[in-house]
């Protein structure tokens, strides 16, 4: 049913306001988003700008921000613009049905548009909860022009005739952001602070004159490197921990921009991900800390006559001095632009430090943090706009490595936008190719070519999983090109809070379909592995660990598993995988056919050896705190109701797994506890944690 209420004109009915049928119709983009998250009903509603318009009874709307939870919501900051030219700000709202309640509070302050029932509402801004601060701003400025408007984020308002820039943030945030001020206040030309009551998170600055530089502006923009490198020289001691918690926010920042690009553009998220694994070694590396911009870019700056002022100090804090430049690099590239050049120059000339071989990573990680930008922003077209943000990301940290052995490697990695996403010298390589319909180029010796081409044609037919397809094969040049599968692994999926359990354990079900599915295929020709040589691969992953912790009770350990390895074994007539592991299954965007990569270890044995491989990765899961225990739980429960081996194969080539993945860990470094809990579980330590057929 649809609600009304009143503030200075009647709210309206969502579904009335004289919507027509000549409105231009919602981007493809915008539709593929609506039908791939059915939780939000009016998902497509709040999406839909020229229908935000028609239901406000106004000519138009604007979007300027969108902030999705997949599952959950979508928030909407908007200009809505009378026939008149009139521009009023307000919000659009797209809740799940859980989340009625909330709607409910929020148009108890004013509404435009409201449809209680499907969880949608077009609300003035004042109506905001956690910017308490606005109504409070526009009685104090009645002339105040709304610059910005991030729904439960960020407001922010230019009042001429007081001569001051006026700032809503929720209250915590607004405190952050006075205390950068005070931070930087000294060491930069910058607008005053003139008022605050950051209990209700308002923050006013004096307004400067000036204008941002353009991006050729190279005077200007040698000046602002100077004012920055004189900013990281300030006297202002870091605390103790400030290193460890600058990198784990920027951890934590790029970890929520690859999930929110993720569930708005699966293949740019895609890549991305592969991009970031790249760049985890740079994002952790300790370096010197000192006070920061935080969120420095052009638009930051202005510039009057021959002087530079440095703005908008909100982020303002401890943090890594390569990041103010990283971060105006990419905003810059993002734009089109070179990387602005010219402000490296005065930094450098004002005694700055930089590396460029660290330099490089951090522009590209904050590359991967805008690529969202276009979606939240509103553009019709964000996924190709996102693709392409990636696309030049991972051209900035693309080196292509020398390996004589992989002749294949340097061609493929020289297509547009190709992304090297594992590559172990002189073996094997992945590479992804970007797209709508993404692809993937494996390269091989060339004198291993056919063997993995005759396995990769093997899986082709399969209709309970789903495999690549073959695109292309290079046999002189070792290059299998072939179709994606999935948009991220199910290791991936299992780690991510926001995925539901119940999805989780519906995937796991269909890995354990797509393994007896996969035992059933063409297995002649392939190489025997039997319990002799899975002995074998135990051997070596400890002889590779030799005198890491746990190899002396690895010793003793290992004679029992080679008595039930080799003790009664089963009938060898199964195909394997062989190395099948959370990480080799891609989740489906629909469905529950999950994708199998990585089949060029196939081989005959018994059907026992996969089912334990996949079984034990789930307990290392847990002991890595990848899978809560419940969410852990439900995987073993929901993959092993689809499998049906003999009980004691399966106890004998699990206690394997776990002694072979116990040496493997031992020597990572920060996997200690994975490696121990591994060979408790090898020892039967607590035999209730080893995984059992028909529990």
């Amino acid at each position: 049913m649809t609600k009304t209420r009143p503030r200075a004109a009647t709210a309206r009915s969502s579904s009335s306001a004289g919507a027509s049928s000549r409105r231009p119709r919602m981007s493809e983009d915008a539709a593929d988003l609506a039908r791939r998250d059915p939780s939000i009903p009016a998902l497509a509603d709040a999406l839909d700008a020229p229908g935000l318009a028609a239901r406000a009874g106004l000519a138009s709307a604007e979007v300027t921000y969108r902030r999705y939870k997949p599952g959950v919501s979508l928030d909407v900051g908007l200009v809505l613009v009378a026939a008149s030219g009139a521009r009023t700000p307000a919000r659009a709202v797209a809740y799940a049905a859980e989340a009625a309640p909330k709607l409910r509070r929020d148009a108890r302050r004013g509404a435009i548009a409201v449809d209680a029932a499907r969880g949608f509402g077009i609300l003035p801004d004042e109506a905001d909860r956690d910017l308490p601060g606005i109504a409070v701003a526009r009685r104090a400025h009645p002339a105040v022009r709304v610059l910005v408007y991030k729904p439960g984020r960020r407001w922010v308002g230019r009042c001429d005739a007081c001569g001051v820039l006026v700032k809503v943030h929720r209250p915590a945030a607004a405190r952050a952001a006075s205390a950068g001020h005070a931070l930087l206040a000294d060491l930069t030309a910058t607008a005053a602070e003139v008022c605050t009551d950051l209990d209700r998170g308002i923050l006013q600055t004096r307004l400067l004159p000036g204008r941002a530089p353009g991006s050729g502006d190279a005077n200007a923009l040698r000046a602002a490197g100077r004012a920055l490198a004189r900013i990281h020289a300030g006297g202002a001691v870091a605390p103790a921990a400030a290193g460890l918690a600058w990198r784990r926010a920027r951890r934590a920042a790029l970890d929520g921009a690859l999930a929110q690009l993720w569930a708005v553009a699966p293949a740019a998220g895609e890549s991305a991900r592969a991009v970031a694994r790249q760049l985890a070694e740079e994002i952790a590396r300790p370096r010197a800390i000192a006070p920061i911009h935080g969120d420095f870019s052009r638009d930051q700056l202005l510039v009057a006559g021959g002087d530079v002022a440095i703005v908008d100090l909100d982020r303002a804090g401890f943090g890594d001095p390569l990041w103010d430049l990283a971060s105006a690099a990419a905003d810059n590239l993002a734009g089109g632009g070179d990387g602005l050049p010219a402000l490296v120059e005065g930094y450098r000339a004002a005694g700055g430090e930089v590396d460029p071989a660290a330099l490089r990573p951090l522009t590209a990680a904050a590359l991967l943090q805008r690529a969202a930008e276009p979606f939240r922003r509103g553009a019709d077209d964000w996924r190709d706009r996102a693709l392409d943000t990636v696309t030049l990301a991972a051209r900035i940290v693309a080196t292509v490595p020398r390996d004589p052995a992989l002749p294949g490697l340097a061609v493929a990695l020289e297509r547009p936008g190709a992304v090297l996403v594992a590559h172990r010298e002189g073996k094997r390589a992945v590479v992804r190719l970007p797209g709508r319909d993404p692809a993937f180029v494996k390269v091989v010796r060339p004198k291993r070519h056919a063997a993995a081409l005759d396995r990769a044609r093997r899986v082709e037919g399969l209709q309970v999983a789903r495999a690549p397809r073959i695109i292309g094969a290079d046999a002189g040049r070792g290059t299998i090109e072939m179709t994606a599968v999935g948009e991220r692994t199910l290791f991936e999926a299992g780690a991510d809070p926001t995925v539901p359990i119940g999805d989780l354990a519906r995937w796991w079900s269909g890995a354990g379909r797509a393994v007896g599915e996969l035992r059933r295929i063409r297995g002649d020709g392939l190489d025997r592995h039997g319990p002799r040589e899975e002995l074998a691969a135990l051997d070596r992953a400890w002889a590779h660990a030799r005198g890491a912790e746990g190899a002396d009770r690895a010793a003793g350990i290992r004679a029992r598993v080679a008595a039930e390895l080799l003790g009664a074994p089963g009938p060898e007539d199964a195909v394997l995988h062989r190395d099948l592991h959370d990480k080799q299954l891609l989740v489906p965007r629909e469905g529950e056919r999950v994708g199998l990569i990585d089949v060029d270890t196939l081989a005959r044995g018994e059907a026992a050896l996969d089912v334990a491989n996949l079984a034990v990765h789930i307990e290392l899961r847990r002991a890595q705190g990848h899978l809560s225990p419940a969410r852990a739980d439900a995987a073993r429960v929901a993959f092993l109701r689809e499998v049906h081996v003999a009980p004691r194969r399966f106890a004998a080539y699990a206690r394997a797994t776990a002694l072979r993945l116990a040496a493997v860990y031992a020597v990572r470094e920060s996997e200690g506890d994975a490696a121990r809990a591994m060979l408790a579980l090898a020892a039967g330590d607590d035999p209730s944690l080893m995984p059992r057929m028909g529990a």
